[in-house]
C-alpha cells in the first residue's frame, strides 16, 4: 500500500500525540504520588514467629512473651500502666482496696462478662486465687511459690491476705482470672486441651477456629485499641527453622530474639529485667573482702565503651560506693590463705595419773600445787631415775623395788614449765641401764601440726548462661580482671540451655554466676533476701531487715525513706552479695519494609498490648487534594523535575 505524505503526516501526528499523552499521564501520576502518602486502616495479618512453644493459656507459661499472648484473651482485677518512669496499676476487673499492701479486699465490677455471655462473679476471683493459685490443684510448676497466702470468700468479697506486706503484691493480683463454671473439676490434662482449643476469657482477643499448637491465630476484631484484625503466632523447633522459613516465605513480620535475620531490622527495648552479678555467699572461697574488691573494680569500670547496646545503667537502690581493697592483693591473699598448709592444735588426751611404760604424749592445762605421776612398767630394779628435759637425772629416793615408780612434778620445783617437756624414765640393775619409759608433756600450750591446705589451687568457678547480653558481660568483666592481672583466679563456664545453668545453680557449686533479676512488673526486689533458693536468688543471701526495708522504702516518703535507704546501702556494702549493672535491653526484629516500631520503654506484656495500635500491615493512598488543584506546586514541581 502507498503511503502518501498527507497519511504519513497523520500517522507521525497520532504517535507523537500519544507519546505526549503517555508522558502527560506519568507526569501527572508522578505529581499525584508526590503529594500523597500510605495512610494504615484497620485490617490484615500480622505474623509474630517464635522458637518453642507457644503459652497462649495463663499460668503454663510466665514469660512475658507468652503473658503478652495470654493478655489478648484474659484480664486480671488489676492491670498495669506506665507513669512516666514507673509501673503502677489500675483496677480493670475487680475493686481493690488495701490499707497495709498485706491484706486485699477484692470484688467484681459491675457490667463483666465472659466471652460465653456469662457474668463474672465472687465465685471466679475465688476460684482463680484459692483454687487455681494458691492450692495449685492442677500441679502447675509456676504456681509452687503462691501456697502461703490465705484466701477468704465473704459473700460478695473476697479477702487475700500476704505473707508480707509490700506494694509488690499489686502483681499477683494482676493474674488473669479463669472462669469456675467451665474449669471447675476439670484436671490438668482437661485444661490443657480442652480448655486450650476453646479458652474463655475476658478481654476482646478470640482464638480463631483452626488454631494449631504451632499455629495460632488471635482474632482482634473486636480490640478497639488494634489497627490489625488478625494476629497470627508461628512457632518453630529452633532459630534455624524459623530463619529459612522467613526467608523462604515472607511473611513472619517480627521476632523477638538477639539474632538478626537479613531483611529485618533491629528495634531495641528495655526489659524489665536487671542484669546482674550474684556472689555465692555460702562459697568457702568468697570471703566479704573477697566479694567487695571484686565488686568495687568492676562497678568503677563497667561503664565503659559500649555498655549501652546491652542495657540501661539502673542500679536501682543499690547504687551506692563499695569500699574494696586492691583486687590484685585481695585475690592473691586469699590464693596464699587457700593453698597453703595451715597449723592447727594436735588433739591431745588430758594427762594421766598413770603412765605406762613406752612413748607417751599428753597435755596439762594447769597444775594446782604439784602433780603426781606413776610409772608402771614390768620388772623390779636396783633403782629408778627420770631426766627432765636436759637436766640431771633424778633418781627416785621413795622407790624400794616393784614394778611401778612415782614422780612428782611442778613449776617451782622446776622440773616442768610453759610449752613442751620431756621425761625419760630409766630403770638401773646391775649398774646396767634401761629405758623405761619415755614421757611428753605439753603444759598450757598443745603443739601445732601442719594439716593439707583447703585447695589444692585457688580458681573461682564464674557460670553463665550463653546469650548476647550475657556474653557481653562475661567479656567485660574478664577484660577488667585481665587489666589487674587477676583472670587465672577465674574459671569461665557457658551453659548453652537454661535447665543445664538452672542445674549447676540448684547444686550450689559454683562461686559468681551471672544472672537476670526478673523484675516482670514488680516495684521492688525484697523477695530476694528472703528466698535462700539458688535458682532465685543465686548469691543464698538471707536479710529480713533489708526485704522490711526495701518494702517500707516504696510507702514511706521524707526523711524516713532517706533514713530507710541509706540502712539499705550500709547492709549492702557490708555483705556486697550482688552487683546490678542495669535493666537489659531486649530485641525485636521487624521486617525492613514495615512501617513498625516500638517504644523503647517497653517493660511487659501489658505495654506490648498498648502498642497494638502502631502494629500495620494494611495501607490505603491518601491523596493531598489541595497540593494536587494547586497550579504553583504543580509548576514548582515541572521545573524541579525537568531540572
Amino acid at each position: 500500500m502507498k503511503i502518501t505524505h498527507g497519511k504519513f503526516f497523520k500517522y507521525l501526528y497520532t504517535i507523537i500525540i500519544a507519546i505526549w499523552g503517555i508522558i502527560t499521564l506519568h507526569i501527572f501520576y508522578l505529581f499525584i504520588f508526590e503529594n500523597s502518602e500510605d495512610q494504615p486502616v484497620e485490617g490484615g495479618t500480622y505474623v509474630h514467629g517464635v522458637v518453642g512453644q507457644i503459652g497462649y493459656i495463663p499460668y503454663l507459661s510466665n514469660s512475658g512473651e507468652d503473658k503478652f499472648f495470654q493478655s489478648l484473651m484474659f484480664d486480671g482485677c488489676l492491670e498495669p500502666y506506665v507513669s512516666g518512669t514507673d509501673i503502677k496499676f489500675s483496677e480493670k476487673l475487680c475493686n481493690v482496696s488495701t490499707n497495709n499492701y498485706r491484706e486485699f479486699e477484692l470484688s467484681v465490677k459491675d457490667g463483666i462478662y465472659w466471652q460465653d455471655g456469662e457474668e463474672v462473679t465472687t465465685e471466679d476471683i475465688y476460684f482463680t486465687f484459692n483454687d487455681v493459685i494458691k492450692n495449685n490443684k492442677r500441679n502447675l510448676q509456676y504456681l509452687n511459690n503462691f501456697n502461703n497466702i490465705e484466701v477468704e470468700k465473704n459473700n460478695d468479697t473476697v479477702n487475700i491476705t500476704f505473707p508480707n506486706s509490700s506494694i509488690d503484691n499489686h502483681i499477683i493480683l494482676s493474674e488473669f482470672l479463669l472462669p469456675k463454671h467451665i474449669l471447675e473439676g476439670t484436671n490438668t490434662e482437661e485444661y490443657i486441651q480442652n480448655f486450650a482449643s476453646n479458652p474463655i476469657g475476658t478481654s476482646c482477643g478470640r482464638l480463631q477456629a483452626g488454631s494449631a499448637n504451632n499455629n495460632i491465630t488471635f482474632d482482634l476484631s473486636s480490640c478497639e485499641k488494634a489497627s490489625v484484625e488478625q494476629y497470627q503466632v508461628q512457632s518453630f523447633n529452633s532459630w534455624q527453622e524459623l530463619e529459612e522459613h522467613a526467608q523462604q516465605t515472607q511473611i513472619i513480620d517480627s521476632y523477638i530474639g538477639d539474632k538478626n535475620f537479613d531483611g529485618y531490622r533491629e528495634n531495641k527495648v528495655i526489659l524489665n529485667n536487671f542484669l546482674s552479678l550474684f556472689f555465692n555467699i555460702q562459697s568457702e572461697k568468697l570471703n566479704s573482702e573477697v566479694r567487695k574488691s571484686i565488686g568495687a573494680e568492676v562497678i568503677n569500670n563497667f561503664y565503659q565503651d559500649e555498655y549501652e547496646n546491652y542495657l540501661v545503667k539502673d542500679r536501682f537502690l543499690f547504687d551506692t560506693d563499695i569500699e574494696g581493697g586492691d583486687i590484685n592483693q585481695t585475690l592473691n591473699n586469699r590464693h596464699q590463705e587457700l593453698t597453703s598448709p595451715t597449723q592447727e592444735e594436735k588433739e591431745l588426751p588430758e594427762l594421766p595419773e598413770q603412765i605406762e611404760e613406752g612413748e607417751n604424749e599428753y597435755y596439762l592445762s594447769s597444775i594446782d600445787d604439784t602433780h603426781s605421776l606413776t610409772f608402771n612398767f614390768t620388772g623390779s630394779y636396783d633403782s629408778v631415775s627420770v631426766q627432765a628435759g636436759e637436766g640431771a637425772e633424778y633418781q627416785l629416793q621413795s622407790y624400794e623395788g616393784g614394778e611401778s615408780a612415782d614422780y612428782n612434778i611442778a613449776e617451782r620445783f622446776g622440773n616442768v614449765q610453759e610449752g613442751e617437756n620431756n621425761y625419760i624414765v630409766r630403770g638401773y640393775q646391775d649398774g646396767q641401764s634401761e629405758t623405761l619409759s619415755e614421757l611428753t608433756v605439753h603444759y598450757q600450750e598443745k603443739p601445732t601440726i601442719d594439716s593439707d591446705p583447703e585447695y589444692e589451687e585457688f580458681e573461682l568457678d564464674f557460670v553463665y548462661q550463653d546469650n548476647d547480653n550475657n556474653k557481653f558481660i562475661k567479656n567485660k568483666i574478664q577484660k577488667i580482671l585481665e587489666e589487674n592481672e587477676v583472670k587465672e583466679f577465674f574459671n569461665f563456664e557457658k551453659y548453652d540451655s537454661y535447665q543445664e545453668f538452672q542445674d549447676r545453680l540448684e547444686s550450689g557449686n559454683y562461686d559468681v554466676a551471672i544472672r537476670g533479676i526478673q523484675m516482670g512488673l514488680k516495684k521492688d526486689i525484697s523477695n530476694i533476701f528472703l528466698i535462700e533458693n539458688p535458682i532465685i536468688n543465686p548469691s543464698r543471701y538471707i536479710n529480713n531487715e533489708i526485704a522490711s526495708n526495701i518494702n517500707n522504702y516504696f510507702i514511706t516518703e521524707g526523711t524516713t525513706r532517706e533514713e530507710l535507704l541509706e540502712s539499705i546501702h550500709n547492709d549492702y556494702k557490708n555483705e556486697v552479695p550482688f552487683l546490678i549493672f542495669g535493666k537489659e535491653l531486649g530485641q525485636i526484629n521487624i521486617k525492613e519494609n514495615l512501617d513498625i516500631s516500638f517504644p523503647k520503654r517497653l517493660y511487659d506484656y501489658w505495654f506490648k498490648k498498648e502498642n497494638l495500635g502502631n502494629i500495620n500491615t494494611t495501607f490505603k493512598r491518601n491523596i493531598h487534594r489541595e497540593d494536587v488543584f494547586s497550579l504553583s506546586n504543580f509548576y514548582n514541581f515541572l521545573i524541579e523535575n525537568l531540572d
